[in-house]
């Protein structure tokens, strides 16, 4: 019986951590134990020696020649510690299953590190239509927690797409004081705070008895809500339509476009049945 990599355990482990290849490579680097690719996938192994040339490295000379080298690594590293509004946009995007390209293109970062991000910080490819692990293993939700702005920010990322992104940040960045409601911006920004505060009332039986009550008068008043198509769908439907039979470039990086040119010369068969496994998919 073939004995089970640490990937192939994380692969089935229901309640996996999005940074469980940082983790793994941390560990070993703790232990003084070596990558090897009868236990661990090739991502992990670009952790592995970025830690290892890291601990090694003193001299400012040495340290700009891995920062160079692993700048990508070194980009997503940075952005994963601040946690400010960057990795916010980040996850959020990687939530909607855009592309590496896609968020290259929206947030102007190279696509090797939000690449390099995804692989070792974010990890969800495998999982991002199971709506359980996402909402309670990565987002953290709890039903009996009110949620925070941020998680509705995901959330609606998650089950919305792309294009609720932009509103939402610009609510957080000018709520509570700076939304202007002369502009369809503010606007929005406005509609989203009703939003955020309904999400936040109390689950208590005064609440509950409130709602159920405002809910029968505006139900006896006969008010209707009617569906309408928002200008984002309808451009989104016409460039399908558009583009259908356009033969557009690749939208995905081939795999590990973040490692340095030494470990995929070293890798290289691997690497190449990655990419090719990759660009099947």
């Amino acid at each position: 019986m073939r004995r089970m990599t640490h990937c192939d355990l994380q692969k089935s482990h229901p309640a996996r951590s999005p940074f469980w290849r940082w983790s793994r490579a941390n560990d070993l680097i703790e232990k003084r134990r070596n990558f090897s690719k009868k236990r661990d996938d090739l991502a992990t192994g670009v952790a592995v020696r970025y830690l290892r040339e890291s601990a090694k490295s003193f001299s400012d000379k040495r340290i700009r020649r891995i920062r160079t080298e692993f700048r990508h690594i070194v980009s997503a590293q940075e952005i994963w510690q601040e946690a400010g509004r960057t990795r916010l946009e980040l996850e959020s995007r990687i939530l909607t299953r855009q592309t590496d390209l896609a968020i290259h293109y929206e947030m102007q970062l190279a696509a090797e590190t939000v690449q390099a991000y995804r692989d070792l910080f974010y990890d969800l490819e495998d999982r991002i239509g199971a709506d359980k692990y996402i909402l309670y293993g990565v987002l953290r939700v709890n039903p009996e927690v009110v949620p925070s702005a941020i998680q509705l920010l995901q959330m609606s990322a998650y089950f919305h797409g792309p294009e609720v992104i932009d509103p939402w940040l610009r609510y957080l960045k000018n709520h509570p004081n700076r939304i202007d409601l002369k502009s369809p911006e503010g606007r929005t920004e406005a509609a989203i705070d009703v939003f955020v505060k309904i999400q936040q009332l109390p689950n208590d039986e005064i609440t509950c008895r409130s709602l159920v009550t405002k809910s029968s008068f505006w139900r006896q008043q006969g008010v209707h809500f009617t569906k309408s198509m928002s200008a984002s769908s309808a451009f989104e439907a016409s460039t399908a339509m558009l583009t259908q039979e356009v033969r557009l470039p690749s939208t995905q990086l081939p795999a590990l476009a973040y490692a340095p040119a030494e470990f995929q010369r070293k890798h290289l068969t691997e690497i190449t049945s990655l990419r090719k496994t990759t660009k099947a998919a």
